[in-house]
């Protein structure tokens, strides 16, 4: 595992490989080495978190949220004029429930629910958003029929969300009659029985940061969307629906995952400003990482920085997140999610806050 020399051909072979595929593709491999060591998924954060132009928009999801640095970056962020999503699980979906992780997951969203109702005059001002959902859902995994109802009531609970995604209307019409046949078909295999879906509560273990500036964003209004759409819960309807042949094993593998919209995304692209298209930026860190105060200082974690075309897939993933997510509006809401923890335990969370 000692790093050695690059060989002589190693930058040409690159290159081969990138004018292979129909894209350039950009990723890198980020690291945070155990203890005071190099923290390059750290610094890689707080670039994005701080640079990120007025108008961006973040969605970060993730299992463990209780970093007052990480907090405080994005509430910056919302002041600066950016979108800011922030996505954690409810007490019930929480993969970890170690008393501490959920006491300090508690007591940093109440304060950026504090922060958006104080503040949300100089965020709006600054055309900024600062928005919590805590992920509250009793949908199996494989119960697509069930997300796609929950993506269409949320979108039509908060009409912010509405602004936001700036969808043409046609991606919130009714299910297409191929949508509809299809979970017909989903419905009428054996009930699932499978190791992941055996509490029947799903748990939100995903650790995702999505980046898109103003200009990238525009992406999201062009009506192609309706029909990406159709194609996207086609693709999870098929994934479910071949459940059987993937648990527990790698091959066969069905052919259900297709690259979504690079037509419509190369002519959006092409039809750009040429100032507009050097402002159109896309990032997505997928990885091991936590918002978490040990994942930040002692922990070693690994990611992957992935920018270009490919993040714009994600989007689509995060869709059905955002979905089945309780938007809270006040404290009380967050904590009939996220319960308050007796005084006891909130003495030892404190005590060994880098333990959680």
């Amino acid at each position: 595992l000692r790093p050695v020399a690059k060989s002589a051909d190693y930058d040409s072979g690159i290159r081969a490989t990138t004018q292979r595929g129909p894209h350039l593709l950009r990723a890198l491999g980020i690291h945070n080495q155990t203890g005071f060591d190099e923290k390059e998924i750290n610094v890689t954060k707080a670039i994005l978190y701080t640079l990120m132009p007025p108008g961006s928009v973040l969605k970060i999801p993730d299992s463990l949220w209780n970093s007052p640095f990480w907090g405080s970056a994005l509430v910056g962020c919302a002041l600066r004029g950016v979108r800011v999503l922030v996505i954690a699980p409810s007490f019930a979906n929480a993969p970890a429930r170690s008393f501490g992780s959920m006491v300090r997951a508690r007591e940093l969203l109440w304060r950026l629910v504090t922060v958006s109702t104080l503040l949300e005059p100089d965020i709006a001002r600054a055309g900024g958003l600062l928005k919590v959902g805590l992920f509250s859902s009793k949908l199996e995994v494989t119960n697509i029929a069930g997300k796609l109802n929950a993506v269409h009531s949320t979108f039509e609970k908060h009409e912010w969300l509405k602004s936001l995604f700036g969808f043409d209307p046609g991606v919130y019409a009714e299910p297409s009659p191929a949508i509809l046949a299809a979970l017909q078909e989903l419905a009428r295999q054996p009930a699932n029985d499978f190791e992941f879906e055996s509490d029947h509560v799903p748990k939100l273990h995903l650790k995702v940061n999505y980046f898109a500036s103003s200009e990238a964003w525009r992406v999201m209004t062009r009506p192609e969307w309706a029909e990406l759409a159709k194609v996207f819960w086609l693709q999870r309807i098929a994934q479910a629906g071949s459940r059987g042949t993937v648990n527990g094993r790698f091959d066969p593998r069905p052919e259900t995952v297709s690259e979504i919209g690079d037509d419509m995304l190369q002519d959006w692209s092409t039809r750009l400003a040429p100032r507009d298209r050097e402002r159109v930026v896309f990032y997505t860190i997928m990885g091991s990482q936590n918002q978490n105060a040990r994942s930040m200082v002692t922990d070693g974690e690994d990611a992957l920085v992935v920018s270009n075309w490919l993040p714009v897939t994600p989007y689509l993933d995060l869709i059905d997140l955002v979905g089945q997510s309780r938007w809270v509006e006040s404290t009380d809401e967050l904590e009939a999610l996220l319960p308050v923890q007796s005084t006891l335990r909130r003495w030892l969370a404190h005590w060994a806050k880098m333990a959680f």
